[in-house]
């Protein structure tokens, strides 16, 4: 195993109204290759490099830039397919989980039907008949929704998915301008045309200067502050000459955060990519910088594992031989997903990481997956049961302990959660006292250090 972990962040900063002409002219233009690149990809040309040759001719773009959309919109081509198979995935799910429940209500309505034939006065068994069949026409039309939009999704590796720039809810309000306080069309066409261009991308590369060929950073130690040089495009350009200042665009940037991270990546070369997005009236700046993270602690000290539960997390620290040195319950006051409760999981996570790297032992959670389970619950269901599993967001929970073991460097150990509840509470909540939660942590951590844990079915 590697001892090392790569870790993306990305460091923003805002730039200032009054360099921004530029791009408030170029940026509309370079939405218009984006799109021209998007269709292309959609009926299957080859993107070579004579393809972008052309492309550099037609626009009248360097090839660094077209590289870039090119890049950009293959990334969004790759992640509507991965969403796609999500999707499909989820309403296959669906459509088998209504195939049973139909089935087994259909069971039921003619039980009930035969007992309504027998006793036809009966008001409370007639009443409860018509709401089985309510039930069952409900359920077969959903079913039937979910099948005909089935036949929506493509299962094929060719991308055919539509992508509307700016946004499908935005493009819709042209249909209602009153109810969205609009009196004209053309104001809502200006409104959306901002909405749809207003990023621009550069890719990085570690064989170019600073890591970016058309964005450089540099770093000046005497005012402790970034110079941001940006290439303009040959249109733009006042003159042929390349090492002419005016061809550049020159900003003093300010980056608060991370400042260390960034001008040790430029100091060592690496590949930075930039983001210019327009938010509203003001501009920002994205660097995405990729750094190695050394990974310091192991499982030969022991492991710590978690047990994340609705309202708290589980934990249990072992030692080397997977015996019990400390239990704790970290409590979390705020449910579901708004930003007290993403600050507040944040925060606990990262004490808890803190605290690993203090006793050099690793981190063992498990490796949970409720796509299968959020698609198999159907409406009207047990309630408690539908809000425990929709609050519990466990997919930013994972995420939190992915990226702060990455920071400081703590093993984080990925287990196979089967079972573990009922092995934590068959061999040790009782023999050693603890709780369901605290010994499913336990069985955890052990798992995290190699050790087996197996569930006896009891057989009656």
């Amino acid at each position: 195993m590697s001892n090392f972990v790569d870790r993306v962040y990305c460091l923003e900063t805002r730039i200032p109204k009054s360099t921004t002409e530029y791009f408030t002219t170029f940026i509309p233009k370079y939405a218009v290759l984006c799109r021209r690149i998007w269709q292309d990809l959609k009926h299957d040309v080859v993107t070579d490099s004579k393809y972008v040759t052309s492309l550099c001719h037609k626009y009248g773009f360097m090839k660094r830039t077209v590289n870039s959309a090119l890049r950009q919109m293959k990334g969004r081509a790759n992640a509507l397919r991965e969403l796609n198979k999500v999707q499909v995935q989820e309403k296959i799910i669906k459509i088998d989980t209504l195939e049973s429940k139909i089935s087994q209500i259909k069971e039921e309505i003619n039980k009930l039907k035969i007992k309504v034939i027998k006793s036809p006065n009966n008001k409370d068994l007639l009443r409860k008949y018509k709401n089985k069949k309510k039930k069952l026409y409900s359920w077969q039309q959903r079913k039937l929704r979910f099948t005909n939009s089935l036949k929506n999704y493509e299962t094929d590796e060719k991308l055919k998915y539509s992508l509307c720039f700016g946004g499908k809810s935005f493009f819709r309000k042209q249909y209602n301008l009153a109810a969205n306080n609009y009196k004209t069309h053309q104001k809502w066409l200006n409104d959306f045309r901002k909405l749809r261009d207003r990023q621009l991308y550069f890719v990085g590369s570690s064989e170019e200067t600073a890591g970016n060929q058309m964005c450089q950073l540099e770093y000046l130690p005497e005012t402790n502050n970034f110079v941001l040089k940006i290439r303009k495009e040959y249109n733009y350009c006042s003159s042929k000459t390349r090492n002419d200042r005016d061809n550049y665009i020159w900003l003093n940037v300010n980056f608060k955060y991370k400042r260390d991270l960034l001008i040790k990546a430029l100091e060592d070369g690496l590949p930075l990519s930039y983001t210019i997005t327009r938010k509203d009236k003001k501009w920002y700046i994205d660097v995405l910088v990729s750094q190695p993270c050394k990974i310091i602690t192991n499982t030969t000290k022991g492991c710590i594992g978690l047990d994340y539960n609705n309202g708290f997390i589980a934990l249990t620290e072992t030692d080397k031989y997977g015996n019990i040195v400390k239990v704790d319950n970290i409590p979390l006051y705020n449910h579901g997903t708004g930003n007290k409760a993403k600050s507040e999981l944040s925060e606990k996570i990262s004490k808890i990481v803190r605290y690993t790297v203090s006793v050099g032992k690793a981190l063992s959670i498990e490796n949970l997956k409720f796509t299968k389970t959020k698609a198999q619950q159907i409406k009207k269901g047990k309630c408690s049961y539908n809000k425990m599993l929709h609050l519990l967001d466990y997919g930013r929970y994972k995420q939190f302990c992915k990226d702060y073991c990455a920071t400081y460097g703590v093993m984080l150990k990925m287990v196979n959660p089967c079972n573990t509840s009922k092995i934590g509470k068959q061999k040790y909540a009782r023999n050693r006292k603890l709780s369901v939660h605290n010994a499913a942590a336990y069985v955890i951590a052990r798992r995290g250090q190699g050790f087996e844990d197996n569930y006896i079915k009891k057989i009656i």
